[in-house]
């Protein structure tokens, strides 16, 4: 059966049995012969004619161009309908199984490089996906490239940003504890300063307490020293007893003569001691007010001084009696 593009179907195989399976007698084929002269001078010329086996599927006809043959010129068509005509009905049928079978013989060659085609196109589309899958997967890879790089410099200037603050930090808290530690420096020396400071004020103050102290004990010693110096004189003139009057036998007569240049009488006895004359003028400053402690005298005629190992001798052994100028010294000055 022949399809054409713009015009139904029209019949090109001389079928050899009827529709109910049975041969056909030599009216049928007659019959069949003028019916197909009849259809080719009804079909009009057209530019494609495809052909196809009754046997094959129908939807395979229309495969675009795989299926499409250049139609036979008008003269050349005209001439094989003449031909045909003038045949008789048994060349008819070999001539049209003749035809059958170059159809099959063309139908299976488009058939295998149908198959080839849609092999070769099959493989060039496999080609094609493992040529887009291998690009996607290159963009993927460079882009999980650039990425793992982006982040690698962002890590990098992030490192490099958290180092410099964790430098920074680093000096200013060396600085800070260089700085503290001056303080602290600066503050144990003023504080042990304050301490020797304090040390030496409480030694001083230790020392003039001390010192007062033994000021106040060497005058407490000394004020009672003096009074029994004083006691002690006052005690000897007592035992002395009153001052002799002056031409009595045994009287010795003794001028004194202070620093201040006064002078004093004094009658003692002869048999008194020199100690006796220390005791008169120790209370005789005491009462005058005279600020003499230390006493020493001594004599001009003879040139003599008396000190302590004198104490015991009497104005007669001392050679003062019956009288003697005597001058009193005072030895702290």
């Amino acid at each position: 059966t022949a399809y054409s593009l713009q015009q139904p179907i029209a019949n090109t195989i001389t079928p050899t049995i009827n529709s109910d399976g049975a041969p056909m007698n030599a009216t049928m084929k007659r019959n069949n012969s003028r019916s197909e002269r009849r259809n080719r001078r009804q079909r009009p010329e057209s530019d494609d004619v495809i052909v196809i086996d009754s046997d094959e599927d129908v939807d395979g006809a229309f495969d675009g161009e795989r299926n499409r043959k250049p139609a036979a010129s008008s003269s050349a068509v005209a001439t094989k309908t003449k031909k045909k005509a003038a045949a008789s009905p048994i060349d008819l049928l070999e001539s049209s199984d003749e035809e059958n079978h170059e159809n099959h013989s063309s139908h299976r060659q488009r058939k295998k490089k149908r198959k080839s085609s849609s092999l070769s196109n099959a493989e060039a589309a496999d080609r094609e996906l493992a040529e887009r899958l291998q690009r996607d997967e290159n963009l993927a890879a460079a882009k999980m490239a650039n990425d793992a790089r982006r982040k690698k410099r962002g890590a990098v200037k992030s490192s490099a940003t958290n180092y410099r603050a964790a430098s920074t930090d680093v000096k200013n808290r060396k600085e800070e504890q260089k700085l503290k530690g001056e303080q602290d420096k600066e503050y144990e020396h003023a504080l042990l300063a304050d301490q020797i400071r304090d040390i030496g004020h409480r030694e001083a103050e230790g020392k003039e307490r001390q010192d007062k102290e033994e000021k106040e004990d060497a005058t407490l010693l000394k004020k009672a020293k003096e009074a029994s110096v004083l006691g002690n004189a006052k005690a000897l003139i007592e035992r002395a007893g009153n001052e002799p009057p002056i031409g009595s036998n045994g009287v010795t007569r003794l001028r004194f003569g202070f620093p201040s240049g006064k002078k004093v009488d004094r009658c003692f006895h002869s048999t008194d001691t020199v100690e006796t004359i220390r005791a008169f003028l120790i209370v005789h400053f005491y009462e005058q007010g005279i600020d003499i402690k230390n006493i020493g005298f001594s004599t001009n005629f003879p040139k003599r001084t008396f000190g302590e190992g004198d104490c015991n001798l009497t104005l007669e052994e001392a050679g003062l009696a019956p009288q003697a100028m005597v001058m009193v010294i005072d030895l702290d000055s």
